[in-house]
């Protein structure tokens, strides 16, 4: 894996789990504006990249609908600075523990000269 390598974020604009009070509405016409009052929350660029997810479901025999809104752009310099920080935090994190399980195996089996 080329962790240096820039990488796509999906940035949600919208999330039904995370703005229950800010829903869609029941009117047709008045859902159209609503969509569409999303929609200019993703730059021009990226707008073919949008996606609208809407997952039906019940809960206690009440219908219910969850809808995201979603867009993929590169991530910035900070994010794949940060991305890259972690990724190196933990694989360092892994390989002192790696260090720590190979040296007990060695004392466990009397490898160490």
């Amino acid at each position: 894996m080329n962790t240096s390598a820039r990488m796509d974020k999906t940035v949600t604009v919208y999330s039904s789990d995370v703005s229950y009070h800010n829903g869609p509405p029941d009117n047709l016409m008045e859902l159209i504006e609503w969509l569409k009052g999303w929609a200019k929350e993703i730059p021009d660029e990226y707008m073919a990249s949008s996606d609208v997810d809407i997952e039906a479901g019940m809960d206690y025999d009440i219908p219910y609908a969850e809808i995201s809104i979603t867009y993929t752009r590169p991530e910035t310099d900070d994010e794949m600075d940060t991305r890259l920080n972690n990724w190196k935090t933990q694989a360092d994190k892994t390989k002192q523990k790696e260090l720590e399980l190979l040296a007990s195996l060695k004392i466990k089996y009397r490898e160490i000269k």
